[in-house]
């Protein structure tokens, strides 16, 4: 909102119908505002499928992602309202250095009754470990904002007009946000504070006649969520790689103290507005979703996987308060794609597997290594005749049942990897080990494309994904269907994985 104000005395009639002008031109615009400050705090892009843009709000949150992502969004909302807010996003995430560093590039232009703004920020984040399974994420982003009046969606009454003939179409000013994210084994915590200086935009700084600004605010944001990973067999593929995450994010904004038509000078008490939502992601499938946004109403968000790069979302918003009901509806569609599912994902696994595979092979080798020597050990005391004691024969075959015990047969089902429960204890044959998710599930599904019995499960212990063939309660069965391929029936690299 703004004030226009010329002091010509020549002028006075003219201002005087500019003004009337002016009052009734923009009244609609006031009650958008007016409810969307009370309500939205919009200053800032409002969007409901935010599960891909949360840098948007909190610049910790950058490279929450396993591969680089490009979304396109666009929502239009109060669609029976002429000059209702209507927002476009352009935003590209990704994270570097083992996730240690995240980016994110975004631009939106976001056009609210005859005013307008386009932002472009960039963001950065550096995440830390302070504990295990305890990282705090630390995020900066500068950008530059550029808001201005349409001038020609004015419907001038006095062409001649001072305030119609300056130049208020748009002024740029830099912008800064900063933010701070804490994580603990899926649990998130945030909190930020976009434009963060404040800084005015004056559209006349020249002329001493003319007086329109507008006053850019501070916003304090906290964003929660959790994400429980589980899976389900029922489904088959398409049950591998669910989680479900509650969600919620609330804003604080000023709420101002203004003139007849101006600016506030000074907040007077601070509005709060909340999200809250719960979404089920299906990673071979897509997603689906609710939540409830306080002072609009409720919200639903349906996305599908159209390729294993490229998806589609939509999310629709169901008006319930009082005065946003009268409005019309909100619809938002969203367009994201993900770098990744081809040579990035071939070239990362190469490189997972060169490094990760060191410390597994090291692990093996030791328990190998473990094992020969006690069966020499158990050789040796043959050959010399030594007379062990009931004691000590119990003690041995203890140490033996530990390392080979009892060989279950091959063509037990019981041992394939459909029919055990991944991740519990035992010992796995393993085909590939992984710090990404997505690779993993690369990998699973080549191999059942192949005709392989195979699963994978998520290490809480070292945090990587291990794709497996069969699962064994005897590091002795496991070593022996590792050194014959699984009865020649696989002759890719194998090795065997403990999990206690």
């Amino acid at each position: 909102m703004f004030v226009f104000d010329d002091d010509e005395d020549a002028q006075i009639g003219k201002r005087s119908i500019m003004k009337k002008y002016l009052q009734n031109s923009l009244y609609l615009l006031l009650v958008i505002f007016a409810v969307s400050v009370t309500t939205q705090a919009q200053q800032l892009p409002v969007y409901n499928q935010y599960n891909f843009n949360q840098f948007v709000y909190n610049p910790a949150l950058s490279g929450q992602t396993d591969v680089p992502v490009l979304t396109l969004l666009h929502r239009n909302q109060w669609a029976g309202v002429s000059g209702g807010p209507e927002t476009s996003l352009i935003s590209f995430n990704g994270v570097e250095n083992d996730n240690k560093v995240g980016y994110a590039a975004y631009l939106y232009y976001d056009k609210t009754g005859i005013l307008a703004t386009t932002s472009f920020y960039g963001n950065y984040s550096f995440r830390f470990t302070v504990a295990k399974d305890f990282n705090i994420t630390l995020g900066l982003s500068a950008g530059i904002i550029n808001q201005g009046v349409d001038m020609a969606a004015m419907n001038v009454t006095d062409p001649s007009d001072p305030i119609v003939n300056s130049d208020i179409s748009g002024r740029t000013v830099f912008d800064f946000n900063a933010g701070v994210n804490f994580e603990y084994k899926g649990f998130n915590l945030g909190l930020a504070a976009p434009q963060l200086f404040s800084n005015p935009i004056d559209y006349a700084p020249d002329d001493d006649n003319l007086e329109a600004s507008m006053q850019l605010q501070r916003h304090y944001i906290a964003n929660v969520s959790y994400e429980y990973d589980f899976e389900m067999k029922s489904l088959g593929r398409f049950g591998k790689g669910m989680s479900l995450v509650p969600q919620a994010i609330v804003r604080a904004a000023p709420f101002l103290d203004t003139d007849t038509i101006g600016v506030a000078k000074q907040p007077v008490e601070y509005d709060i507005q909340y999200d809250a939502h719960l979404m089920l992601n299906m990673r071979n499938l897509g997603w689906i979703g609710g939540g409830y946004r306080s002072g609009m109403g409720a919200i639903a968000n349906v996305g599908v996987n159209l390729t294993k790069d490229l998806a589609v979302g939509y999310a629709y918003e169901f008006n319930t308060s009082e005065v946003s009901a009268q409005l019309g509806t909100t619809h938002e569609l969203a367009l994201i794609y993900k770098f990744g599912s081809s040579k990035r994902i071939k070239d990362e696994i190469q490189k997972e597997l060169a490094v990760v595979k060191q410390e597994e092979i090291a692990l093996m080798e030791e328990m190998e290594k473990k094992y020969m020597r006690s069966q020499d050990s158990m050789a040796q005391a043959l050959r010399e005749d030594i007379v062990i004691n009931a004691n000590a024969i119990q003690a041995i075959n203890g140490r033996i049942d530990d390392l080979g015990g009892e060989i279950i047969e091959e063509d037990d089902l019981s041992t394939t990897a459909s029919h055990v429960i991944a991740g519990s204890a035992g010992f796995y044959v393993v085909s590939g080990v992984f710090a990404y998710r997505i690779n993993a599930e690369e990998q699973y599904n080549k191999l059942q494309t192949e005709g392989y019995d195979v699963e994978y499960f998520f290490n809480k212990g070292n945090r990587f994904y291990y794709v497996f063939l069969r699962k064994y309660k005897t590091y002795r069965m496991a070593l022996r269907m590792r050194s014959n391929h699984i009865n020649g029936t696989y002759f890719d690299d194998l090795w065997v994985k403990e999990i206690k």
